[in-house]
């Protein structure tokens, strides 16, 4: 099965987020952009044969539930970060472009993947250069 994967760039970039997240639950919110951007959070939100599930997300308070400003899903695999999801609850869009169960086998929609991961390479690089 054929998916893509982040750049070289932004790899990097997911990298310098994740160092350190090594099993299911470790988490970390960075907020190095003194109020002018949103935080960005990151977890191990799961653990597949395939390899890691890492979030990472904008979040903010709409009466009193959380909102997700993205959050987009990865797999950290063999093969690089795979992009796996995308969700803006405020515009309702919610894509699973790669659904991975336990034993690490992927289910894909090859365009809304596509789609997705060149959103994630200019997303690390926006991510990049507000909070480093």
């Amino acid at each position: 099965m054929k998916v893509c994967t982040l750049n070289q760039r932004a790899a990097a970039i997911f990298r310098k987020l994740t160092d350190g997240l090594t099993k299911l639950g470790d988490h970390r919110k960075i907020d190095n952009a003194t109020g002018a951007f949103m935080a960005v959070c990151v977890e191990v939100i799961d653990e597949t044969a395939a390899g890691q599930v890492v979030s990472i997300a904008h979040y903010y308070e709409q009466n009193s539930d959380l909102m997700r400003d993205p959050e987009c899903t990865f797999m950290v695999a063999e093969v690089g970060i795979i992009p796996l999801s995308f969700r803006q609850d405020n515009l309702g869009i919610d894509r699973q472009a790669v659904v991975v169960r336990g034993d690490g086998w992927m289910a894909t929609n090859p365009r809304q993947q596509a789609d997705i991961t060149r959103f994630c390479c200019q997303w690390m690089k926006n991510i990049s250069d507000q909070q480093f």
